[in-house]
C-alpha cells in the first residue's frame, strides 16, 4: 500500500474551462482538466460558514479542496494529501468548533485532516484496523450529544468471512473504542446513524448478509445487536426513514438486485417487524451513492448509478422515481451543495470527461436553511445562562431545549439573545431553534 504524502506547500491547480460529455440535463462545469475524479463531498472545511468542495482526483489518489469564495463560486483547487489510495471520504466536527474536519480512509487506516489556518493543515491518523482486515463502511455522528462527532467503522477479513463493527466515541477529543459486533457474516455493506428509538439519541444500523441495529443507551455506548433480517438477498445499501408516515422509523434497503424494500419497526411494541415490504424494483444494483435527504419539500432517497442521478421522491407511503440527469459518461461520486441562499445544487464528478459538474436546477430544502449555519452557543459549558451568537432574534419563532432523555425542558429566550438555565440540573442538552420560515437548526451544550 502506498503511503500518504501531505503537501508541504499547498499546490494550486489551474482552472480549465471545458464541457463534459453530453447528458440529458443542463450542467455547468465547476472544475475540469482532472484525471479520473471520483469521490466528492461538500463541507465547511475552513470555518467561514460556506460549504466547500472536497474531491478525489487521479483515480482516488489525490485529495483536493476547492474553497467557497463566499458567493457560491470557488477558487482554484488546493492539494491536501496525495499518493495513497483513498477508499472512503466523509466529514465530521471532531472538535465541536462548528465546522468540519475531513475524514479519509485507506483500506486499513482512518485519518482526519483539520484546517489550522491559511496554508496549513493538521493531518493525523485516528485508528488502524487489524492486519489482514479491510474497511468496508464508515459513518460519522454525535453519539453522546456533546457536540463532538464520533465514528462507526465496519471491517472484515475476506478469507474467513469475519466481520467487526467498532464505535469510536469522541468525548471532547478523548477517543475511546467500543466493539459492538463481531461475527462470521462476510462483509459490512453499509452503516447509517439515526434516531431509531425517537429519544434524541443516535443509534446505528448495519447492513450486510445480516442486517442489525444497535441501541444507544444514552451515554454514547451501545447495547448488543438486534437482528433485523438474515436474508442474503438484503445485502446492499440502507437508509433510516419513516416512509409510511406512522411516526416509527423503517429500515429501507436498496439490495444488490436493484430492489427497494423496507422493514417496519415498533420500538414500544413488537420491535422490528421481520416481513419486508417490497417498494420498487429495477433500480441501480450497485449504486455510486445512496442517501436520505430532503429536496423541494419532500423526503428523497438520492441514488446515482454509473450513468445517471435518480431521486426516489417520497409520496404517501411509497416512492416515485425521478431522473435528475442521465447519459453521463461515468459518475465517480455525487454530493449535495447547500448554497448561501438556501437552495441546493446536485454536483457530481464525471470520471470520463475529468470534470466536476453541477446540475443547473437548484432545489430547496425544507429542513434547514443556510441562515442558521454559522452560529454558536457560548459559554459552553455553562453554569447559569447561554448566549446565542450569530442569530437575529427577530428571525426566531421559538426554541426548544431537550435533555439527554429527549424530554422538553421549558426555557425562555430573552430579547438580548440569552437563555436562563440556572434552574436546570447538570447535564448535556440539545437546543433546537426554529425560524418564522420553518427553518430548523440545533446545537448541543453542557450545563455544569
Amino acid at each position: 500500500m502506498k503511503k500518504f504524502l501531505p503537501y508541504s506547500i499547498l499546490t494550486i491547480f489551474l482552472w480549465f474551462s471545458a464541457n463534459s460529455f453530453a447528458q440529458i440535463c443542463e450542467t455547468t462545469s465547476i472544475e475540469s482538466g482532472l484525471d479520473q475524479p471520483s469521490k466528492i463531498i461538500t463541507c465547511d472545511f475552513n470555518g467561514d460558514g460556506y460549504e466547500d468542495i472536497v474531491y478525489l482526483n487521479s483515480n482516488n489518489y489525490d485529495l483536493e479542496w476547492k474553497k467557497n469564495n463566499g458567493s457560491d463560486t470557488f477558487g482554484a483547487a488546493t492539494g491536501l494529501v496525495g499518493d495513497a489510495e483513498i477508499t472512503f471520504l466523509t466529514s465530521a466536527d471532531l472538535n465541536n468548533d462548528g465546522y468540519d474536519e475531513i475524514i479519509i480512509t485507506t483500506s486499513s487506516t482512518i485519518y482526519y485532516i483539520m484546517y489550522t489556518g491559511p496554508g496549513t493543515i493538521e493531518f493525523e491518523d485516528i485508528y488502524t484496523i487489524p492486519v489482514l482486515y479491510h474497511i468496508d463502511a464508515i459513518s460519522t455522528g454525535d453519539f453522546n450529544n456533546d457536540g463532538y462527532d464520533g465514528l462507526v467503522v465496519g471491517y472484515s477479513r475476506t478469507s474467513t468471512l469475519h466481520a467487526i463493527v467498532d464505535v469510536i466515541k469522541n468525548d471532547e477529543l478523548d477517543l475511546s473504542l467500543q466493539e459492538i459486533y463481531e461475527g462470521t457474516i462476510g462483509t459490512v455493506s453499509d452503516l447509517v446513524i439515526g434516531d431509531i428509538t425517537g429519544n434524541n439519541r443516535n443509534d446505528i444500523a448495519m447492513a450486510g448478509y445480516n442486517n442489525f441495529w444497535f441501541r444507544n443507551n444514552g451515554s454514547g455506548t451501545f447495547l448488543p445487536h438486534t437482528t433485523i433480517s438474515s436474508a442474503s438477498s438484503d445485502f446492499g445499501r440502507i437508509a433510516l426513514h419513516d416512509y409510511d408516515n406512522d411516526d416509527d422509523i423503517e429500515l429501507v434497503v436498496l439490495n444488490n438486485s436493484g430492489n427497494l424494500i423496507a422493514y417496519g419497526i415498533d420500538i414500544t411494541g413488537e420491535g422490528w417487524l421481520y416481513d419486508p415490504i417490497n417498494l420498487l424494483s429495477g433500480l441501480p444494483s450497485e449504486p455510486v451513492s445512496f442517501e436520505h435527504t430532503s429536496l423541494d419539500g419532500k423526503d428523497v432517497l438520492y441514488i446515482s448509478s454509473n450513468t445517471e442521478l435518480i431521486g426516489l421522491e417520497h409520496e404517501g407511503d411509497t416512492y416515485t422515481e425521478t431522473t435528475y440527469c442521465s447519459e453521463i459518461s461515468i459518475v465517480g461520486g455525487t454530493a449535495l451543495f447547500h448554497k448561501a441562499d438556501g437552495l441546493i445544487e446536485l454536483i457530481y464528478t464525471d470520471n470520463s470527461s475529468g470534470t466536476i459538474e453541477k446540475i443547473n436546477e437548484p432545489k430547496t430544502n425544507n429542513i434547514e436553511k443556510f441562515e442558521f449555519v454559522n452560529w454558536k452557543i457560548y459559554p459552553n459549558p455553562t453554569t447559569d445562562r447561554i448566549m446565542l451568537d450569530g442569530l437575529e432574534i427577530n428571525e426566531i419563532s421559538h426554541i426548544q431545549v431537550l435533555n439527554n432523555l429527549g424530554q422538553i425542558t421549558p426555557v425562555i429566550l430573552n430579547q438580548d439573545g440569552t437563555i436562563e438555565l440556572s434552574d436546570l440540573p447538570s447535564g448535556i442538552y440539545h437546543l433546537i431553534v426554529y425560524s418564522h420560515s420553518n427553518s430548523v437548526s440545533s446545537r448541543n451544550f453542557i450545563k455544569e
